[in-house]
């Protein structure tokens, strides 16, 4: 059986909300906790309306600004914190189970909302009465008139709909080319429904619109959708879904069949639209087989098996494993499961254990059995559907042997995040394409701490399985050197950290670390990738150029030091810093943007961090993040009493690369996206406009008096290793510090004059070099000693029991300590 094509648009409002024994009754205007109603202010009441309407989607703080004030451009911060702190009052949401707060960006209603009740027709249509009774002829040429009346009142009513659907048609262009696709398509609808065959908009529906076909084995499943950032789940049909036309955009789609496992997977025609245009209208195309209830493990994925390569950027080789049917954890290990583990005796029985007597010595924070940051054998208050962490390999594969299962190999995993997916250009997360302004509401990267762990649904792999980007890095079975393997990257790290896999020694324990587990589904054969991976251990060594080869080297980064044009063009208050936009004329002529931030606690003149993101350059992520997203790691060092400045390079977000310069080259055949050639004309282009903006970018410290350009400190983060060349041109700056960084084999066959090597034994300030022992993006013996032995004296190194970037409260005393050392203390107010 087949459903008619599916128009997905609200035709229907909700208007009744319920989350958490809550109702918000937009009709009566009211908050109900149970059955009794709680008071809020007007504009706390709004801001709750509108956090709860969108749901599952980060709220930027301008636009619930916008919204609550419309009438009122100047708002201050203030006014919407009160607001957001009178709803979580009358929530009792002390602990941010409602209302999230994304620091510097915004606020996430992140509970799970129902809508209860959906406004009807706004006009009720009024049943005919079908009583015959005499009409009298007076009456009858009464009624006729008031007829023809009623026909000329509908053709101008007619007449006024199409005048409105014309009007409409430039803001269904505009939406479409912002690219605000369920906006524009639920627009159009209405244009197309007054103008069936208005040739602009019917022109665009492919560009914003999709067709959704499913299918499922056997037939007869129902088919639902829910769009990102909505609380409203919509039925499409029953299977088989043929063409079913839906709204471009990215979405939950749900199958639930009577007697099977119900299965849930995030979709969207996004990689499709990356490829060669094949065929039109873009489509949105599954087929699922159905599996019994009872044959799926409570609280897992089914993954089907097969011969699987793995795809990661970091992969240790090109090894295939032939893989049985598997079941796989849907959502990481939480503490209230380990819990139960270790309630059962679980670290007392030896048939849970590969080494028993490993066991005894695993102790938390009282001497107790448990997890390293466990207090008297339990978790902290709030945290039971978190992901357990400060837990062992040992401790990990334990439990899962407990429960019947292992922990997965790196090929099992890596399947399940990634499976075939591809395109020409981009990087591959489990949910799909990466576009870095969705990151905050898909995984939990380079925030505070760990989230529960069936959270950030819409970053769900294509097999339904939550969180295998980010929140904890996670153990697997595989052995890796001397130790295990990692994967996944956690809440601490960078976006780009996802697709990194490393060893750690298996007694390592970290509260950036947990796990889940994986079950064969059949009796299986063979190891199923659980095959012992090793590194690249080749060591090169790079001659250190002489003086008159870095002058010549250097001098390619020469430029005339015409006037910047600098102008601030705004200007943000918050505590505890000002933050001020600015832009000047950097290479080329071109307009360059860069971000000021002036603490609010010192006295100028102001010791400067001039800062270097490499996560800003390979991933899009805003340079604004390192001081304003969740981790803010430069924020400390504001707080301590220093100004930091973020200059938007070439290829930053909003000012990125296109045509040659593009940084990723495609693989389709193995959906990898390599750099562009480090030795290639094109990147020799990147490098030159990059150094010569971070020259101007000193330029224009220079010209400020409440600055002192004397203390300025160069400060460059994890896989950008061409911020030494910056270092090197630049000898203006009074510190450095490179946090996470090394050589990569690639660097060894690039020209001298763009090559990093080449520049840093002639680094000239003191320079720092902070690492992690495990980090496998940058190994110790390979990556980091090459660089620091290249490094000229003064020089320091600083090591840290991690992966690639350390934890706040490892880094901020080290670097402060290193700044107060090579700048002097900060004047304080």
């Amino acid at each position: 059986m087949s459903t008619k094509p599916h128009p997905f648009v609200a035709n229907r409002r909700p208007a009744v909300f319920s989350f958490a024994g809550y109702t918000l009754d937009l009709i009566r205007g009211s908050l109900l906790r149970g059955t009794e109603e709680v008071k809020l202010r007007p504009k706390s009441y709004e801001a709750l309306k509108y956090l709860v309407e969108n749901a599952g989607r980060l709220v930027p703080k301008t636009e619930l600004m916008t919204v609550l004030w419309p009438d009122t451009p100047a708002v201050s911060d203030d006014s919407l914190t009160h607001c957001v702190m009178d709803v979580r009052r009358v929530l009792r949401d002390d602990g941010q189970q409602f209302i999230r707060t994304v620091p510097g960006r915004g606020y996430l209603f992140d509970a799970p909302v129902e809508v209860a009740r959906e406004m009807g027709p706004a006009l009720p249509v009024r049943e005919p009465n079908r009583r015959v009774s005499r009409i009298p002829k007076g009456a009858a040429i009464a009624g006729l008139a008031l007829l023809g009346i009623a026909g000329l009142a509908w053709a101008v009513r007619k007449q006024a709909d199409r005048n409105w659907a014309r009007a409409a048609i430039p803001r269904v262009e505009e939406l479409t080319a912002s690219g605000r696709y369920p906006e524009a398509y639920d627009l159009a609808l209405q244009v197309l429904a007054h103008l069936p065959a208005e040739p602009g908009v019917v022109r665009l529906m492919p560009e914003l619109s999709d067709e959704l076909s499913v299918s499922t084995t056997p037939p007869g499943a129902e088919v639902l959708l829910r769009r990102l950032g909505s609380v409203r789940t919509e039925r499409v049909g029953v299977t088989p879904v043929q063409h079913a036309r839906i709204a471009r955009g990215e979405y939950i789609l749900s199958i639930r069949k009577a007697g099977y496992a119900d299965f849930e997977r995030t979709v969207s025609s996004t990689l499709e639209r990356t490829r060669p245009a094949n065929r039109t209208p873009w489509g949105i195309r599954l087929e699922h087989q159905l599996l019994e209830a009872s044959k799926v493990p409570q609280g897992m994925a089914p993954v089907p098996g097969g011969e699987y390569r793995l795809r990661g950027y970091s992969r240790p080789g090109e090894a295939r494993a032939r893989l049985d049917d598997y079941f796989i954890d849907k959502f990481e290990v939480s503490n209230r499961e380990f819990k139960a583990f270790l309630d059962a005796g679980g670290y007392n029985k030896s048939q849970f254990w590969d080494s028993p007597s490993v066991a005894p010595g695993l102790k938390d924070k009282t001497g107790l059995s448990g997890p390293r940051g466990w207090v008297g054998g339990t978790y902290s208050e709030g945290k039971a559907t978190h992901p357990v962490t400060g837990v062992t390999w040992h401790e990990a594969a334990a439990f899962c042997r407990f429960r019947g299962k292992d922990l997965p190999t790196l090929f099992q995993w890596e399947k399940a995040a990634l499976t075939d997916m591809w395109a020409p250009f981009g990087v591959i997360f489990p949910w799909g394409l990466l576009d870095p302004k969705d990151v905050a509401t898909r995984a939990n990267f380079d925030t505070a701490g760990t989230a529960p762990v069936d959270s950030f649904e819409f970053g769900m792999s294509p097999f339904g399985v939550y969180n295998m980007a980010g929140n904890v890095a996670e153990w697997i079975r595989n052995r890796y050197d001397n130790g295990f393997t990692t994967v996944g990257g956690s809440w601490s790290d960078p976006v780009y950290r996802f697709e990194s896999y490393g060893p750690r020694p298996a007694l390592h324990s970290a509260e950036t670390l947990g796990f889940r587990c994986a079950v064969a589904a059949v009796s299986t054969t063979g190891d199923q990738g659980g095959i012992r991976l090793t590194s690249n251990e080749q060591v090169f060594h790079y001659p250190v150029s002489n003086g008159s080869e870095f002058q010549a080297a250097k001098a390619r980064y020469a430029y005339e030091k015409t006037p910047l044009n600098a102008k601030v063009v705004a200007v943000e208050e918050a505590q505890p810093w000002r933050r001020e936009e600015i832009a000047f004329d950097g290479y080329g002529g071109e307009r360059v943007r860069a971000f000021l931030y002036l603490p609010k606690n010192a006295t100028p003149p102001y010791q400067v961090i001039h800062y270097l993101s490499g996560g800003a350059w390979w991933f899009g992520v805003p340079v604004t993040e390192v001081v304003e997203s969740g981790s803010a790691r430069l924020a400390p060092y504001i707080r301590a009493g220093r100004a930091v400045f973020l200059v938007v390079l070439k290829g930053f977000a909003g000012r990125e690369l296109v045509g040659p310069y593009a940084p990723w080259t495609p693989r389709p055949q193995d959906n990898q996206k390599y750099r562009l050639s480090l030795a290639s004309a094109e990147h020799g282009e990147e490098l030159l406009y990059g150094a010569v903006d971070m020259q101007r970018g000193f330029d224009y410290l220079e010209t400020r008096s409440d600055i002192d350009t004397r203390k300025v400190a160069f400060w460059n983060d994890s896989t950008f290793e061409f911020g030494v060349v910056f270092a090197g041109v630049d000898q203006r700056y009074a510190s450095v510090i490179l946090v996470g960084s090394g050589v990569i084999p690639e660097l060894y066959h690039i020209p001298p004059e763009m090559n990093p090597l080449h520049f840093a034994p002639h680094v000239r300030a003191p320079k720092l070099m902070l690492n992690g022992l495990y980090d496998d993006l940058h190994p110790e013996r390979t990556s980091v000693e090459p660089l620091f032995r290249l490094l000229r004296e003064p020089k320091r190194r600083a090591n840290f029991v991690g992966g690639h970037m350390p934890l706040p409260e490892v880094a901020v005393p080290i670097l402060n300590a290193w700044l107060d050392e090579t700048l002097g203390p900060v004047a304080r107010r």
